[in-house]
């Protein structure tokens, strides 16, 4: 009889009318349950929602590895641990040119700065011609090796402008190379789907390794020389020259 009552006073929806709610306690109690029911439903629904999120991009990130970008990631690491800020070149041009004697050397130095970013943007253009027709492993190594050249040029006890400038623009051929092959790397790795996250990958592995190799450069451009500091550096580019073997980029479907 109370299964008929309660039924008699539903509406076509299935609800409750708004006076037979009023006038029923008994009536009133079995919407809140409904409602309370409804609410844990969708709060269910907000929740497996958010975990399938959250799975996907562990799911992603597992794809890449699977899409083999964990070896070729390897000279890439390598590479951005000797990667040192620029700061650091600017600081030591300056104390070569103004042992040799230049006047203005800080104006110099910066000077030279500007040469090594505009060698970097030229460089940047021809390397894409040259990895269009090559791959990307002969660019990555070329611009490696233009680092170690150019830390030596940074390291040298040797003061002058021809040192400092010399060291400048290889750095800049080197930066500009580099950009162009890591870029083709994840772009010829990856398909369509994961470019998106190889391309995260990639840009956190160029801030950590530039950050950590700059710190440990620091420490020992203060607490031993510069020689040592660029040594160090130029150690780290050798192993991504001897690594850039790992470059197997055959262009994904």
């Amino acid at each position: 009889r109370e299964a008929k009552r309660v039924h008699a006073r539903l509406l076509p929806s299935g609800r409750p009318s708004v006076a037979s709610a009023a006038g029923d306690p008994g009536l009133r109690r079995d919407d809140a349950r409904v409602r309370r029911g409804d609410d844990r439903t969708r709060h269910d629904g907000e929740v497996h929602h958010n975990s399938e999120a959250a799975g996907s991009v562990r799911l992603d990130l597992r794809r890449l590895w699977q899409a083999g970008l964990a070896r070729p990631l390897l000279p890439v690491v390598l590479f951005e641990c000797g990667n040192l800020a620029t700061t650091m070149l600017i600081l030591r041009a300056t104390e070569q040119l103004t042992v040799a004697g230049t006047a203005g050397a800080a104006s110099v130095a910066i000077g030279l700065y500007a040469a090594h970013n505009a060698v970097a943007a030229l460089v940047a253009l021809l390397g894409g011609v040259w990895l269009d027709r090559s791959g990307p492993r002969w660019v990555f190594a070329t611009d490696a090796a233009a680092y170690v050249v150019g830390y030596l040029c940074f390291a040298s006890a040797a003061p002058g402008l021809l040192i400092a400038a010399a060291g400048f623009v290889l750095a800049g051929a080197g930066i500009g190379l580099a950009e162009t092959a890591e870029s083709a790397l994840v772009a010829r790795a990856l398909p369509d789907r994961l470019r998106g996250s190889g391309f995260g990958v990639v840009g956190g592995v160029q801030a950590l390794g530039n950050l950590i190799g700059t710190a440990i450069a620091g420490i020992l451009y203060t607490t031993i020389s510069p020689t040592v500091a660029f040594g160090y550096a130029a150690t780290w580019m050798l192993l991504a020259v001897a690594a850039s073997a790992c470059f197997r980029t055959p262009r994904a479907g």
